[in-house]
């Protein structure tokens, strides 16, 4: 793993980290929440800063599902864990949420508008920089 290549999203809260394993092009997908750690899967590094992106953007989205009663959209799934990403939008802030193979729901967090703007900035500088 090449850990000074990582790219760590942030809020209050909890870490989102992605390592790329430069070998292969792929990266690992980590999902930190207080002293834990857990790692989520695996897919190529490009593909999962686009997605990340993609998920952030504005625009519409189609409805993958509900949880909570909340219209989600899917985001990433990745290789290994077999884990899904999905969000829903309430005003300008996200929810995500991080399904397990089973499709039970095992973490969810919210993004601020600063937050998820922050974000998608970190997001597009490394895919630039990952070309």
């Amino acid at each position: 793993m090449n850990r000074d290549k990582a790219l760590i999203l942030k809020t209050e809260d909890v870490s989102f980290e992605v390592i790329p394993v430069l070998e292969n092009g792929w990266a690992q997908v980590y999902f930190k929440t207080g002293i834990e750690r857990y790692f989520l899967g695996a897919d190529s590094f490009e593909n999962i800063l686009k997605r990340l992106i993609e998920g952030l953007n504005e625009s519409e989205k189609p409805v993958s599902g509900t949880f909570n009663s909340q219209s989600v959209y899917w985001i990433l799934s990745l290789a290994e864990i077999h884990t899904s990403i999905y969000a829903s939008t309430f005003g300008e802030n996200i929810n995500f949420y991080i399904q397990n193979r089973n499709a039970e729901v095992k973490f969810t967090f919210n993004l601020s508008v600063k937050e998820k703007n922050i974000w998608r900035k970190q997001l597009i500088e490394k895919l630039v920089e990952a070309k």
